[in-house]
């Protein structure tokens, strides 16, 4: 995945791109060594697997339903094409997608718990709590090893190290003791398991009016709409 594409194309060079799951100016990052996009080390694991160009990986893309998404898609079509992966973009509406995607389809066979994915790629987008433990353990955890995929986890993911490492975080009360099981917990997701890309950290914005009085952005990112005052001409 070409992300300084996606950067300059989709947010205009807005936001910064890392693979580290925590934003660079949280008290809990510690930089990680992210993977270098090389199409042609792709294209020679491809071919290990039995596809090149002639036989092409074909995958399924179900974008979130909105115009960025689609974007992405558009980007990503591209990048994997160059690495001779065939992917085809599927549109479908909002509660199309959270049945397909976010919550799955139910199958007879395979997948966990008799829940299956009719795509290969999502997308998702977070605004996370400020602890480092409700900035990922949404996304990462899951309730057993065999069902229960709750939260955002999307990818029906499990790995028994990052529900420990998880466990741990929360039992330390020291910061740097935490920062070392964060730190391990992105290490597995990005270099080793992938069940996710991290494409950027995505900037907020808000224009507000100074009629506007009482305002603030809450510790999420959201915009509190409950404490304002508006003060009338």
């Amino acid at each position: 995945i070409n992300k300084e594409a996606m950067h300059n194309a989709i947010w205009f060079g807005f936001g910064e791109v890392d693979c580290n799951l925590i934003p660079s100016n949280h008290w809990a990052y510690d930089p990680v060594t992210c993977p270098k996009r090389d199409v042609d080390a792709a294209k020679s694991l491809l071919k290990e697997a039995g596809f090149d160009s002639s036989n092409p990986l074909e995958i399924k893309y179900f974008p979130e339903p909105g115009a960025m998404f689609q974007k992405i898609g558009e980007v990503l079509k591209q990048n994997l094409a160059e690495a001779d992966v065939d992917m085809q973009v599927v549109v479908v509406d909002s509660p199309t997608w959270l049945d397909k995607v976010w919550f799955g389809v139910e199958c007879s066979s395979g997948g966990h718990a008799g829940i299956c994915k009719e795509y290969d790629l999502g997308d998702a987008w977070y605004t996370r709590t400020p602890d480092p433990d409700g900035l990922m353990q949404s996304v990462l955890r899951a309730k057993t090893d065999t069902s229960g995929w709750g939260g955002n986890n999307g990818m029906r993911y499990r790995n028994q190290r990052i529900e420990d490492l998880f466990d741990l975080g929360k039992g330390a009360t020291d910061r740097q003791e935490r920062k070392g099981y964060y730190k391990e917990i992105i290490d597995i997701v990005v270099n080793q398991d992938v069940p996710l890309i991290k494409i950027q950290s995505m900037p907020r914005f808000y224009g507000v009016s100074d009629r506007v009085q009482n305002a603030h952005v809450s510790p999420k990112g959201y915009w509190n709409s409950r404490d304002y005052t508006f003060v009338p001409q």
